[in-house]
């Protein structure tokens, strides 16, 4: 009775094992795809970083101070000469434009003044 409770007792741990070993085996590829990937997503994160750092030089000093940028400056400094430029223009054009129309207004003036001459000395006929 013994012999054979423990032949059962060998045969479910046959059976356990069995199945362990099937899990494991099952579960080790999948493990090791997972390592894989992110032992690739380290290498990508370590490459970002690395072009970061590169262009924070470029940015901020060593004392954490902003690294004077001469193409930034030039190119901000052209901007605001076009922006006067334009400015400029827009301010011209606006004078030339408010002559016109002051000398418009003075002739729309003038013509209702010799209209209203030529009413009164005509004695009110058309």
């Amino acid at each position: 009775m013994e012999l054979e409770q423990m032949k059962e007792q060998m045969s479910a741990n046959a059976t356990k094992g069995a199945l362990i070993e099937k899990v494991t085996f099952a579960v080790l590829p999948i493990m090791f795809a997972c390592v894989v990937y992110l032992m690739n997503a380290l290498s990508h994160v370590n490459t970002q970083l690395t072009i970061l750092e590169s262009k924070m030089q470029l940015v901020v000093t060593s004392d954490n101070k902003q690294a004077p940028n001469m193409g930034a400056e030039l190119a901000r400094e052209k901007l605001r000469q076009d922006f006067m430029q334009g400015n400029q223009e827009a301010m011209a054009r606006s004078g030339a434009n408010k002559a016109i129309l002051d000398t418009l207004v003075w002739r729309v003036q003038e013509l209702e003044k010799h209209k209203d001459k030529q009413m009164s000395s005509s004695g009110g006929r058309k």
